[in-house]
């Protein structure tokens, strides 16, 4: 790995969207980052594998009087894949209740109506995602819909028709209003005995029917084929996308940060139809 030292990452400044960190959350950002690993990717791209991880920050005052945070970064060598480091782990999602994360790209007045109303159907208030990059992609995510594993279900057994329709109904319209090649990222828990692993699977510039395929898809089937990837030592995270009801395994992410280079054949994304019949009780 190559280590490069003195990296800025952020500052009290106001940025080029009008956002300031201010101190308190700078100094919050760097004591998790001396605590947890930090994965340093792309444009805030999911599709993409961390290229590396943040080591060590440290808060430096400015000669304006302002604070950023430096710090030391370190490379991930194609060539060779370090040892799984046990000291530290990169920080994971809660998806203990559901909920929907957004970006400035949906904050218009039509668009957070909508998410406003998906909200209150899922019984959570929406995150605002702040991203700090040039050109980030436009995503939504939505996050602790389903558990797979132990235990297998769809999330319409949770909330009920009703509430389910509105969010199906919901993110069909988002995927009309929002930008070309924005992407929708459900972000779900895939437990097992070996224990928790984050799956991240991502629509890419999604139509309605997409959405409608993909939370009427059969998740059983699917944890019964990415099963055996699972069992991937360190492994934390697993990033899939859909597409014509393929799944394609685009990485993995061990505890440490380190992408994992995964078999890349397809699976199919079969219909649940138990999901089908919840819907009419």
């Amino acid at each position: 790995m190559k280590l490069l030292k003195n990296q800025f990452i952020a500052s009290s400044h106001v940025d080029k969207q009008g956002d300031i960190f201010p101190v308190s959350v700078l100094s919050s950002m760097v004591d998790q980052a001396n605590s947890s690993y930090i994965p340093f990717g792309v444009e805030h791209d999911p599709r993409i594998p961390p290229l590396g991880r943040i080591r060590k920050t440290r808060l430096k005052l400015l000669p304006d009087g302002e604070c950023a945070i430096e710090g030391d970064v370190e490379f991930f060598d194609d060539q060779s894949l370090p040892a799984l480091d046990k000291t530290r782990k990169m920080p994971m999602p809660s998806l203990d209740k559901p909920m929907v994360a957004y970006d400035r790209s949906y904050k218009d007045a039509e668009n957070q109506k909508i998410i406003r109303k998906i909200s209150r159907a899922l019984g959570e208030k929406p995150k605002e995602e702040f991203k700090k990059s040039l050109d980030p992609v436009s995503a939504l995510e939505i996050l602790g819909l389903f558990v797979i594993g132990n235990f297998a279900g769809g999330f319409v057994n949770k909330i009920g028709a009703d509430s389910w329709d509105v969010v199906k109904s919901g993110l069909k319209k988002l995927t009309r209003r929002g930008p070309k090649g924005q992407l929708f990222s459900f972000i779900f828990d895939a437990q097992d005995d070996s224990g928790r692993i984050v799956v991240e699977m991502i629509l890419t510039d999604p139509k309605s029917d997409d959405i409608e395929k993909f939370l009427s898809s059969d998740l059983p089937q699917l944890y019964g084929a990415l099963k055996p990837i699972l069992a991937t030592e360190g492994l934390c995270k697993l990033v899939l996308e859909s597409k014509c009801d393929k799944v394609k395994i685009l990485y993995g992410v061990r505890s440490d940060c380190v992408p994992v280079q995964l078999a890349t054949n397809s699976v199919e994304l079969g219909s649940a139809q138990r999901l089908n019949k919840g819907n009419k009780n």
